[in-house]
């Protein structure tokens, strides 16, 4: 009987996982939300590398880093003249900088942004909505943090569930607990 119980149970689990498999999931960039929890990231911002090209019209001393999503890298410029801080973002890991307007700035200095970056998946380009947030009492660091989440149904024997699916580490992939969290 134990074996039986067994079997019938892993049979469920594969089944429930083909199942969630072929979710069709859309994405949701307002996930504080529905959770209120981040893991923050964080780059270094140095001097950037002699070949890349620099925006025309940017002034001040630039830090430049690179956001890692799901194995890519994501270009950051950020200039620092007097008061003035202005971000550069490649949005689509090439191309040119796109100049990424501050949400918001604090009395303390510390500016906050968020904006979506366009990164590559199997089933092809999808957003990712990141929160970033630069502080002048760490001025070479770009800290950053998931934006949105994946939204979708599954449908599970005979009944249809909504779900969300986050990325809690900021890597730019939806994986296991013990390689970031689902």
């Amino acid at each position: 009987m134990r074996k039986f119980i067994s079997a019938i149970f892993i049979l469920t689990v594969f089944a429930c996982a083909a199942a969630a498999a072929q979710a069709d999931l859309a994405y949701d960039s307002n996930v504080l939300e529905l959770t209120g929890l981040f893991h923050p990231q964080a780059i270094r911002l140095t001097s950037p590398p002699a070949d890349v090209a620099l925006p025309s019209g940017a002034a001040g001393d630039p830090g430049y880093g690179v956001i890692p999503l799901n194995g890519q890298g994501f270009p950051v410029l950020l200039y620092r003249d007097g008061d003035t801080v202005n971000l550069y973002v490649r949005l689509s890991g090439d191309g040119d900088f796109v100049p990424v307007a501050w949400t918001k700035v604090y009395t303390s200095g510390q500016h906050v942004t968020m904006f979506s970056l366009d990164v590559s998946y199997i089933s092809g380009r999808e957003p990712y909505a990141l929160i970033a947030v630069w502080d002048p009492a760490y001025p070479t660091v770009l800290v950053y943090f998931r934006g949105g989440y994946r939204t979708g149904k599954v449908v599970l024997g005979d009944t249809e569930y909504k779900i969300a699916v986050l990325d809690e580490n900021t890597d730019g992939r939806y994986d296991d607990r013990e390689n970031g969290t689902l």
